[in-house]
């Protein structure tokens, strides 16, 4: 009655003093320890009241529920995930539920698991306390699919979010990648920066972020790293392969260079500059024939491009030299 009514203090002595008759009443741990995470800012006591109320109730869904809840609200994203999964196997209609699992999927870098997640909460017949922030991530979480012309709003509702929620993972991201179409490189790396320091394994930002570096800020040290990273999470991605490519084959690794750019040219067919590389890997290997087919591949396709008087130096020199 004292938590419906707002005084969340009196809620709080009141479940304390019925744990105090008994230790072990698992609704009241629960409820005391949701308390302490949603209303009393004291997500640690939560845990550990809602890992008290797990270990004396390990088949109740509610307790788990109430534990993934909690695991998301303090920051494990890893065990929300865990705990929320395994409960939304064994409950069903939870909107909530599904809710607190896209937040942490998605917190997580698995943003496909998310999106599918939030899709099928806005199509359902969701309450509105659900649906309308389910909406709001599932827009956010999505903006590599808008156009150029619907960016100016997304980034307002971006900002609205993070005004809130200063660590809304989709609010980071969708700022710093809004800042990156628009070409405000500086204020991109800046915001997946800050998001990277929140979700440290949220690979999405470790990838753009990574050829950002390379591509428009000139760190390629960091910028290798980074990527380097990412490719664990994106094994097929042709651009980020490229990226590293080209890094690579900018510090003398010609080898792994080539195995880079290889994998990304299956994908990236028309990509002149994964050609211009390439080239200069297999001469870097002493590979002339494939390194002259490469090299003028990329001269066709993108003849005004920056690298074609090098390219063009390159291939006088191969041709000198008998290649």
């Amino acid at each position: 009655a004292y938590a419906k009514a707002g005084s969340h203090d009196k809620a709080r002595d009141a479940y304390e003093a019925a744990l105090k008759v008994n230790p072990n009443s698992i609704d009241a741990t629960t409820q005391l320890a949701l308390l302490y995470a949603d209303k009393l800012n004291n997500p640690t006591r939560a845990m550990e009241l809602a890992r008290a109320a797990r270990k004396n109730a390990p088949d109740d869904p509610a307790v788990a529920l109430a534990l993934g809840r909690i695991a998301l609200v303090a920051g494990d994203h890893a065990y929300a995930y865990a705990v929320l999964e395994e409960a939304t196997r064994r409950t069903t209609n939870q909107p909530q539920t599904s809710l607190d699992l896209a937040k942490a999927a998605y917190a997580l870098g698995r943003v496909s698991e998310a999106t599918n997640l939030l899709s099928r909460l806005v199509r359902s017949n969701t309450p509105a306390e659900v649906a309308t922030p389910a909406q709001t991530f599932l827009n956010l979480a999505t903006v590599d699919a808008k156009g150029t012309g619907d960016l100016t709003g997304l980034l307002q509702l971006a900002e609205q979010t993070l005004a809130s929620d200063p660590n809304h993972p989709a609010g980071l991201f969708a700022r710093a990648r809004i800042a990156e179409r628009q070409e405000r490189f500086p204020d991109a790396k800046t915001g997946y920066e800050k998001l990277l320091e929140k979700f440290p394994t949220f690979a999405p930002a470790s990838r753009n972020l990574a050829i950002l570096l390379a591509d428009r800020l000139g760190d390629d040290a960091k910028a290798f790293t980074l990527g380097t990273k990412a490719r664990e999470a994106f094994p097929q991605d042709g651009p980020l392969a490229a990226m590293l490519g080209k890094v690579a084959c900018r510090r003398g690794d010609y080898r792994y260079a080539l195995q880079l750019l290889s994998d990304a040219a299956r994908t990236q067919t028309n990509d002149a500059e994964v050609q211009y590389y390439l080239g200069v890997a297999y001469l870097g290997l002493k590979q002339a024939p494939q390194g002259r087919t490469a090299l003028e591949k990329a001269i066709s396709q993108a003849p005004e491009a920056k690298f074609v008087p090098d390219a063009k130096k390159r291939l006088e020199e191969a041709t000198a030299q008998g290649g």
